[in-house]
């Protein structure tokens, strides 16, 4: 059975008109780009729009003109998003005002400050304009049919997220929307991803096998005295183009000092140094700062067994996981002359790993039918990696 999410169901929708009687709409964002840009779209939507520059000037216009929906910001000056939705649920006037969240955040922790501040849904940045209009039609929709709900008792549950306890009280109906909004935006980042992971697949492949040829150019020139100075000589501008375009740090080493040759232009970036100040270094001093290699080193290991060996890592002072490849360069004798340094950022990939379990959880437990607790306390036991 095909799970059809209500974001592709109105992609064929993205040119229904709103309703003859026009929601008004409030946006709170401190950032007049991004306000103006949301506020075309709504517009040429058909939506009437008004822009408040913060929490503390939200507010205040949502008093006066008692807007439909909210869409707010969570990162602003004098009053944030949470906040704002906090004080909206709890004034009588605007309890009924539906929240949707703006934000680039997407961890655990902030879809339960959301659920624990009262917000109606969130929308991650960036965003597609189709997607966009969707979730505002469907929590406008919701909020219609919510209305009835007035007066029934709401769930209350605590919870205890990496030490910070919230406190969520909320409709049964409210918890499904918000999780079911979760989970949407889960499968919607994660087809985004693997069309980029596709996309940079493609890429990689033809730059890896650019690499591999220059590789066995260096291999049948280069010796072991001179690795540098000979992988200068071959093919400079074509190296140099190929060499630096990859989007993987790369760098050549001495497998005798272990020291850094020569380094590409990615580990500038994911170092923060200069070239000058990578090259003569040990990778052992740049991530650990040890001076001598961890027990997995795979530059070790492939000085052992002469093959390619590749290992995957945590760098906690970065906050990034990173595959490690180690390629050997040898000699026409068969030597191990040098070695080829390769790594690649792989933190997206774990990212879109814990997604799939979170959604694995929130479909198991709502087939089970599981009460709230426990599906809290079930989706409690992953580690969001941030």
């Amino acid at each position: 059975m095909k799970i059809v999410s209500f974001y592709e169901k109105n992609q064929k929708e993205e040119n229904r008109q709103v309703p003859e009687s026009i929601p008004h709409l409030l946006i709170v964002e401190d950032s007049a780009i991004q306000a103006q840009m949301l506020k075309r779209i709504l517009e040429k939507a058909g939506y009437a729009v008004a822009v408040a520059k913060n929490g503390v000037e939200g507010l205040i216009m949502a008093k006066e003109s008692l807007p439909a929906l909210i869409i707010s910001d969570i990162v602003m000056p004098e009053m944030d998003g949470f906040d704002l939705c906090k004080q909206i649920k709890a004034d009588p006037l605007l309890k009924e005002v539906a929240v949707v969240l703006l934000t680039s955040l997407t961890g655990l922790i902030d879809i339960f400050k959301g659920l624990s501040c009262g917000a109606d849904d969130f929308i991650t940045k960036p965003y597609e304009e189709v997607y966009l209009l969707s979730n505002i039609r469907r929590t406008l929709d919701a909020r219609q049919f919510r209305k009835g709900e007035e007066g029934r008792p709401k769930e209350t549950v605590d919870i205890t997220v990496a030490g910070a306890k919230y406190r969520i009280e909320a409709s049964r109906n409210q918890i499904i929307d918000f999780l079911l909004s979760a989970y949407e935006t889960a499968v919607h980042k994660n087809k985004e991803l693997i069309n980029a992971e596709e996309k940079l697949k493609t890429l990689n492949e033809s730059l890896e096998k650019q690499v591999e040829e220059r590789t066995e150019a260096l291999n049948q020139k280069i010796n072991e005295h001179k690795l540098a100075a000979e992988a200068l000589q071959i093919s400079e501008t074509q190296w140099e183009t190929t060499f630096d375009a990859m989007s993987d740090w790369i760098c050549v080493i001495d497998p005798v000092t272990r020291k850094i040759l020569r380094s590409n232009q990615a580990g500038e970036g994911l170092l923060n140094l200069t070239r000058e100040e990578i090259t003569g270094q040990t990778c052992c001093r740049l991530f650990h700062e040890l001076d001598a290699p961890a027990p997995d080193c795979p530059l070790t290991k492939m000085v052992h067994t002469e093959k390619r060996e590749t290992i995957e890592m945590k760098l906690d002072k970065m906050n990034k996981w990173f595959q490690i490849t180690v390629d050997p360069v040898k000699n026409d004798k068969n030597e191990i002359t040098g070695a080829v340094h390769i790594v690649r950022d792989i933190t997206e990939n774990k990212r879109f790993e814990e997604r799939q379990r979170l959604t694995a959880i929130i479909l198991h437990a709502l087939n089970r039918q599981d009460t709230w607790h426990s599906l809290i306390v079930q989706v409690q036991r992953i580690t969001i990696i941030s």
